[in-house]
C-alpha cells in the first residue's frame, strides 16, 4: 500500500508518476500548477520542478519528511512510534537513503517541497511539505 502524505493535493501523485516514469535520475519535469485558492504568499500559480535528489538535498528532504510525520502521521500513530520513525529520516539517515534508493524531489522557487523514493521497484515514501498540501499542486 502506498500512503501519500499530501493532504489531497496532486503533488504526491506527480512525484510518484515522475519517479516511476523515468529511468534517468537527472531528468527533470516542470509543471505549472494553478491552485484552487491563494497560497500563503498570495500566488495562485506555481512552477513546480520534479528532479532526482542529490546529496545536497538531504537536509531539506529530511525537513519535509519530519514535518509531515509530526503533523500528518501523528494523528494515526503514537508519539513513540513517530519518534522511532523520525530517526530513519534524520539528515544523516536521508544521506544514506539517497545512496541506496532512487529519490525524486519537487522544487518550488528553489525550495524542496516534496519527495518520493523507490527501493528497487517498491515505493517506500511520498511526502509533501505541510504548507503546500491541499492547494491542488500538480492538477
Amino acid at each position: 500500500m502506498v500512503r501519500v502524505n499530501d493532504g489531497g493535493s496532486n503533488l504526491g501523485a506527480k512525484l510518484f508518476q515522475s519517479l516511476l516514469s523515468t529511468s534517468d535520475p537527472r531528468a527533470a519535469t516542470v509543471c505549472a500548477a494553478r491552485t484552487p485558492g491563494r497560497l500563503p504568499d498570495g500566488e495562485v500559480t506555481l512552477e513546480l520542478t520534479i528532479r532526482g535528489a542529490n546529496e545536497d538535498d538531504a537536509e531539506a528532504v529530511s525537513r519535509v519528511i519530519l514535518a509531515a510525520l509530526r503533523q500528518t502521521n501523528a494523528k494515526d500513530y503514537s508519539q513513540d512510534i513517530i519518534a522511532r520513525v523520525e530517526q530513519s529520516f534524520s539528515p544523516s539517515a536521508v544521506s544514506v537513503l539517497l545512496r541506496k534508493r532512487r529519490v525524486s524531489v519537487a522544487v518550488v522557487r528553489g525550495r524542496i517541497v516534496g519527495t518520493a523514493s523507490l527501493d528497487g521497484s517498491i515505493v517506500r515514501s511520498v511526502f509533501v511539505d505541510t504548507e503546500l498540501r491541499g492547494h491542488g499542486i500538480g492538477k
